[in-house]
């Protein structure tokens, strides 16, 4: 645990609001963070200040926040909607310098569609 930074630093380059790492001195190492938690709850039991006090984590986390399951139709609309709008972009930037313009636009859509919905069903069942 170490004095906490506050986050805005002011110092010329850095971007206001973004963490940055702590300092201060080290006064306890702790395997877990409940056991983290537990010294800092028997500090505050002391009257220690412990609003001058961090719990660092050494290790990578990584959130995941979950929204939903993944189905084969949701798989298959997304894929199908990504490759829509690539195609119809494609198509666009292709039929600009082309005469007719559409008849390029709609072959971009449909062949984006296709490419989105082939590309997502073989990355959803590699995993």
């Amino acid at each position: 645990m170490t004095t906490p930074v506050p986050p805005t630093t002011g110092r010329r380059g850095q971007t206001p609001g973004l963490p940055t790492p702590p300092t201060g001195w080290v006064v306890g190492s702790y395997p877990t963070y409940a056991q983290a938690q537990a010294a800092v709850d028997h500090l505050a039991d002391e009257e220690f200040p412990v609003h001058e006090v961090t719990i660092v984590g050494v290790d990578l986390m990584q959130v995941e926040r979950v929204t939903g399951r993944l189905t084969w139709p949701k798989i298959l609309l997304g894929g199908l909607a990504t490759g829509a709008w690539l195609g119809l972009f494609v198509g666009l930037l292709v039929g600009i310098f082309t005469q007719p313009m559409w008849g390029v636009v709609l072959t971009g859509l449909i062949g984006g569609s296709v490419f989105g919905v082939v590309s997502a069903s073989l990355s959803y069942a590699a995993t």
